[in-house]
């Protein structure tokens, strides 16, 4: 009995930190961050929270591969090799950007929902630079999805 009360008390120790870590903010999440090794760059990919637009969540994809989903008020990081870097997400004429990536650089990229419908919108997809991109991120929530 007191075996099981053990075991259950480390299961239930361990799905409340993996609760917490999925809505770390960035503030948090950044202390946390393994280093970024020196041969790469890191890719932020982050959507603040709208008013509307909320239902719309497409994926992300890096060079034609996913990397993840635009959600709300979430962000994410990947990183990679140095090189030039096309990012596509969802649909429209502003869905898709490119950048250079250098190792040890941080490059921001934010997705949020265009004009459109509720449920049809298009997402512009842009690199902002860092000081404007640290302060709308600083708030938004860690997905460990990806």
């Amino acid at each position: 009995m007191l075996r099981t009360l053990k075991n259950f008390s480390i299961l239930l120790n361990a799905l409340l930190l993996g609760a917490c870590a999925g809505h770390m903010s960035y503030s948090e999440m950044n202390a946390l961050m393994p280093v970024k090794p020196a041969d790469k760059g890191r890719i932020f990919f982050y959507r603040p929270s709208p008013f509307i637009g909320n239902l719309i969540t497409p994926p992300i994809e890096l060079n034609g591969k996913p990397v993840g989903v635009s959600n709300p008020g979430t962000f994410f990081y990947v990183d990679s090799d140095p090189g030039t870097y096309q990012v596509a997400c969802g649909n429209g004429d502003q869905s898709q950007t490119s950048f250079s990536l250098a190792a040890g650089e941080d490059v921001y990229v934010r997705t949020k929902v265009g004009g459109g419908s509720l449920v049809k919108s298009s997402i512009v997809t842009e690199v902002i630079p860092t000081g404007a991109a640290i302060p709308e991120i600083h708030g938004l929530n860690y997905d460990s999805t990806h």
